[in-house]
């Protein structure tokens, strides 16, 4: 009679077996989960082997990436990929996008170029591949890479430029400690799925680049900044249009081959209002909004204990028939204030507390006169010298102006007619009498009825 004998899982194979589990379970693509592969220039079926062939008997099996390289998907010569019997892959790789196949790997031997094979998953994580390796049963035969094409032509999605924070340096003396603050930008963008990639990064400022080359990864992301500094040394104030352009590369020295543009980002201050409607005697809001914090330096007191940072000042001038409530005598301006954040409230940077809008409150200032000439008017606004240091940006900047278009609501003289009557008496179509009962009335008085200088009518 036929015994059937089981045997234990012993303890090292039980956890060997959890091992791969857990191993075929991960997502091979994020990083930490695979290995590099080595040896991948002499792996290349132009390398013919060497005095140290490689030998992959002794490969750790599991998931490797290969930087730059793809496992070959046609037969080397023997003898060749650093090894005397390379490994090439049979079919075609699986679609870029996260998806995985089970593939033949072939040995090229002395007979054939298929002598025997093996099972290899690969698995596509967008930008690169990732295969699950397992020792090959000799010594002197090894997987065949080449080397891909320095381009990828993938580029990163959703780049856009957008403001990242503000950093200090301090400046101490005996009474005084003094923060100078910069603005920095960012090129904030979704890298792709290889984490292995570099991402190229150019400034592009009113159509001139002023960064070329900038280099980050997907773990540094948040150094493709752009700083309000370099902008005051290279004396470029608001109202710039700012983009980035980014693109993929292998190495940090490369250049992308294919690149995408941000669309353009206002740094400055925002009119709200370009154009406004105003009714004669009656009024309307202007509207600001800055598009990146007006950041100044900052002093601290010692002896006082107390933090103190300028304000910034938009001067709006106004023509004689438009006035606003600020404005005394004679004096056509008036101003919006955008006070500064002190070094001890800088927290309003992180929260986005400075992004809100200012208002201003704009009357329209004609008498109810006959003629309406004026259709449009214009209001000019300019910045006051309110920053320091990197904030000298936002001196003297003359803000894109705002058009008022007048509107005559005044029905009361349409379809109505004036006259004379007798000696004379005379009423106008808005209802005032005039009366002359002296005889041939006063010497030298004319009453006009109606008048209109742009034709010279009476």
């Amino acid at each position: 009679m036929a015994t059937n004998i089981v045997l234990p899982l012993t303890i090292t194979s039980y956890i060997l077996l959890i091992n791969i589990i857990s191993v075929l379970s991960l997502d091979p693509c994020l990083r930490g989960n695979y290995k590099i592969l080595t040896d991948l220039p002499k792996r290349s079926p132009d390398f013919a082997q060497d005095a140290a062939p490689i030998c992959d008997r002794y490969l750790e099996e599991g998931w490797y990436s290969a930087p730059e390289y793809e496992i070959v998907a046609s037969p080397p010569s023997i003898g060749f990929c650093g090894t005397l019997y390379p490994f090439w892959l049979k079919g075609e790789l699986p679609d870029r996008g996260g998806t995985s196949k089970d593939m033949e790997a072939c040995e090229v031997g002395f007979a054939a170029d298929c002598q025997q094979t093996i099972n290899v998953k690969v698995t596509s994580c967008g930008s690169f591949y990732v295969y699950y390796l397992i020792p090959l049963s000799l010594c002197n035969a090894a997987y065949c890479f080449e080397k891909k094409t320095n381009c990828i032509n993938e580029v990163p999605k959703n780049p856009r430029v957008i403001y990242h924070n503000v950093e200090y340096t301090e400046r101490e003396d005996t009474n005084v400690i003094q923060y100078n603050p910069v603005v920095n930008l960012r090129c904030d963008f979704t890298p792709l799925d290889d984490q292995t990639l570099f991402y190229d990064i150019d400034w592009i400022v009113n159509t001139r680049t002023i960064i070329s080359g900038q280099t980050v990864t997907s773990s540094s992301l948040n150094k493709a900044t752009l700083s309000t500094q370099l902008l005051s040394d290279l004396n470029i104030k608001i109202g710039a249009s700012i983009q980035c352009i980014v693109g993929a590369k292998w190495t940090e020295k490369d250049k992308p081959c294919t690149t995408t543009s941000s669309s353009l980002f206002f740094a400055g201050i925002q009119v709200l209002t370009p154009m406004l409607t105003l009714e004669r005697k009656g009024s309307a809001t202007v509207k600001i909004r800055p598009t990146i914090p007006f950041a100044t330096e900052t002093f601290y007191s010692k002896r006082l204990r107390k933090y103190f940072a300028g304000s910034l000042d938009v001067t709006i001038s106004f023509p004689t028939q438009i006035a606003a409530k600020c404005a005394a005598g004679s004096s056509n301006l008036c101003k919006i204030t955008i006070e500064g954040i002190t070094y001890d409230q800088r927290q309003k940077f992180a929260d986005n507390s400075w992004y809100k809008t200012y208002e201003m409150e704009v009357h329209n200032t004609d008498n109810i006169a006959y003629n309406n000439n004026v259709k449009q008017i214009v209001l000019r606004m300019t910045t006051s010298k309110g920053g320091r240091n990197a904030a000298d940006i936002f001196n003297d900047v003359t803000l894109p102006d705002i058009n008022i278009n007048v509107v005559e609501t005044l029905t009361v003289w349409k379809g109505k007619r004036c006259q004379s009557v007798a000696d004379p008496h005379m009423r106008t179509f808005d209802g005032y009498a005039y009366e002359c009962q002296h005889t041939g009335c006063a010497t030298g008085i004319t009453s006009i009825l109606f008048e209109n200088k742009e034709h010279n009518q009476q």
